[in-house]
């Protein structure tokens, strides 16, 4: 796109084409050493991001100077960045985890390693080389570092810790990862695009999961720093705990609004306080739970069915590598839940003796009416399952 294009827009920069009215080369040539001198305000706008796109088109959200702030000051503490930081996120740059984590390095001064794009061989070896000191991680990326042949009998002892977030990742993986790893996990969950962080399970919280409280596992942890949270019902009214409700933020963190879309910005956005639709439970020691996404919800006969309690269960059966759930309409209950798997190379899938296993750990109505077997689950860039495209199928 040129800068004519779109009025009042003085011109389009490229980082890796020739699709811009200038190159970041070409752009940083015309620069000077001159001291810039320009008041910013918490309440301007500091960028726009997108959001992933899992359940219809990316919408642009705006996000403040004072979001940008919170974000960047919450990611250092809760991931525990310090000057000597090594860091790597696997996030793109144009993904929050992946711009933010930059910004973090230079507000606090540590150095990142800028890869083109994820590879598991690669990262395997930055991670094992004892350079690294924490990274950024979403599961499926986990999976595949487990997976490549460079883990298997590497040394990871120089590595301090892995934060993992963007979707969600079953006790199972959790498991295995520790376990190969060796190192400090946080898990920072958030509605990252337009809520930042909202929650952490921190280190010490997966050390007390080892130890004797092997649940906390399946938990997204409690309220991030600076971030009120509660769990409310479709008329935002709280609900007691062991209930699932929708998780409901307010913090500095939240985005100013969609762009140019004021009535969708009116659906998430009630009084400074987000609603993004994932739902969440919470128990008596104030740990929450993942219950999935409202739009993910599948009404079975009037009874409502979480995906990822199926999908936590059916990771732990033996030769299965990756596992979603979604519903689909059926002419008597209304919907019914599918179950998309992908098997391990050379791994065979016995139906009968894999609905007995989740029959045994779940109620019957929450037993896939169906499975489906899978060569690969369809990802967007920010590696969530494109479950939209899976109920389609």
């Amino acid at each position: 796109m040129r800068a004519l294009d779109v009025p009042g827009l003085v011109a389009t920069i490229s980082h890796d084409s020739s699709s811009g009215d200038l190159g970041y080369d070409d752009l940083l040539a015309r620069g000077t050493a001159a001291e810039i001198d320009t008041e910013v305000a918490d309440d301007d706008t500091v960028c726009l991001a997108f959001t992933s796109g899992t359940t219809g088109q990316p919408k642009g959200v705006v996000h403040s100077h004072r979001f940008g702030k919170h974000l960047a000051t919450l990611s250092i503490i809760s991931a525990r960045l310090t000057r000597t930081t090594f860091h790597y996120s696997a996030a793109p740059h144009f993904h929050v985890a992946g711009m933010y984590y930059l910004l973090c390095g230079i507000a606090r001064g540590y150095s990142s390693l800028v890869l083109p794009a994820f590879d598991p061989a690669t990262v395997s070896r930055w991670m094992a080389s004892g350079g690294l000191d924490d990274v950024f991680l979403v599961p499926t990326m986990i999976d595949s570092l487990l997976a490549e042949p460079v883990a298997e009998g590497a040394d990871f002892s120089g590595l301090h810790t892995i934060v993992y977030g963007g979707s969600p990742m079953s006790p199972a993986l959790l498991r295995r990862a520790l376990d190969r790893f060796g190192c400090d996990f946080i898990n920072a969950f958030g509605a990252g695009t337009e809520a930042g962080i909202q929650t952490v399970l921190a280190p010490e919280d997966h050390r007390l999961a080892l130890a004797s409280h092997e649940h906390l596992l399946g938990s997204i942890g409690k309220p991030a720093m600076g971030v009120d949270l509660r769990l409310c019902d479709d008329d935002l009214r709280e609900v007691p705990d062991g209930e699932v409700g929708e998780i409901v933020t307010r913090a500095d963190a939240v985005m100013d609004g969609y762009l140019g879309q004021p009535e969708e910005t009116a659906k998430v956005l009630a009084d400074g306080w987000f609603r993004g639709g994932d739902l969440a439970w919470r128990d008596m020691n104030g740990y929450l739970y993942l219950a999935g996404r409202r739009k993910d919800m599948i009404t079975r006969g009037g009874e409502n069915i979480y995906p990822v309690e199926i999908e936590d269960v059916l990771g732990t059966w033996p030769g299965l590598r990756d596992v979603a759930v979604v519903g689909v309409p059926d002419e008597h209950w209304g919907e019914v839940a599918r179950a998309h798997v992908v098997l391990e190379d050379g791994a065979s899938f016995d139906e009968a003796a894999v609905r007995q296993y989740c029959r045994a750990r779940l109620a019957g109505y929450k037993v896939p009416a169906t499975f489906v077997i899978e060569e690969h689950l369809p990802r967007n860039a920010s590696g969530k399952v494109l479950k939209r495209d899976l109920r389609q199928r």
